[in-house]
């Protein structure tokens, strides 16, 4: 695969940019990558929980994310699980 989470990644986990991704086939395969194991840890998170929806979990971490955090905007709807989930 030309285009893995490694490929985007240090080897202490921190985010090393996209120098090795080469063009955009390898930034999907990379992406896919990404998304089935967010899926699976959102998943097994949701367990541990006591959620049956794995959505809540990916909110959670996109809301409260360390870098990020989204808790005190000026629009709070605009933060809501509906509104991250709407298309």
């Amino acid at each position: 695969m030309a285009g893995s989470y490694r490929h985007v990644t240090n080897a202490d986990g921190t985010f090393r940019g996209i120098d090795l991704i080469d063009n955009l086939g390898d930034a999907h395969e990379a992406l896919e990558e990404m998304h089935q194991m967010i899926a699976y840890l959102a998943t097994e998170l949701a367990e541990c929980d006591g959620q049956n929806d794995a959505r809540h979990m990916v909110h959670e971490a996109w809301r409260y994310g360390v870098d990020r955090p989204r808790e005190n905007t000026a629009n709070e709807k605009l933060c809501s699980f509906d509104a991250f989930w709407e298309k």
